[in-house]
């Protein structure tokens, strides 16, 4: 996300130190909730999860073109969500045999990568 450079036009005199709270309190509220997501994902099912997890750490990206202000604060607490790949490695270990887990997280890590270096 272009992050710095929205912070660059919206705080230019605070662009890091702003970058930092950002940051700091989606994961800070991440490490909250990861416990729950994970307990709540057990309950109910992992792909349901899976999709309100991607979903709310993709709404912000919307809102950057609107209101800055509602974007910074939307990614802010876009980190209760931002647990997604806790979930997708759940959900690996669920499908797939003891033996083979290895190997499908060592799948899953390499597809995000590349996904990852693609955008």
């Amino acid at each position: 996300m272009p992050i710095i450079s929205v912070l660059n036009r919206t705080f230019p005199d605070h662009t890091f130190l702003m970058n930092g709270l950002i940051m700091g309190i989606k994961g800070f509220l991440s490490f909250l909730s990861a416990p729950l997501i994970g307990a709540l994902s057990d309950l109910w099912g992992r792909k349901l999860f899976l999709l309100i997890t991607v979903f709310v750490t993709c709404l912000p990206i919307p809102l950057m073109t609107l209101d800055t202000w509602w974007f910074f604060a939307m990614i802010s607490i876009s980190g209760v969500f931002a647990v997604t790949f806790s979930v997708v490695f759940a959900y690996v270990a669920d499908v797939t045999e003891e033996h083979e887990r290895s190997l499908a997280y060592g799948l899953v890590s390499s597809e995000t990568n590349q996904v990852s270096f693609l955008l």
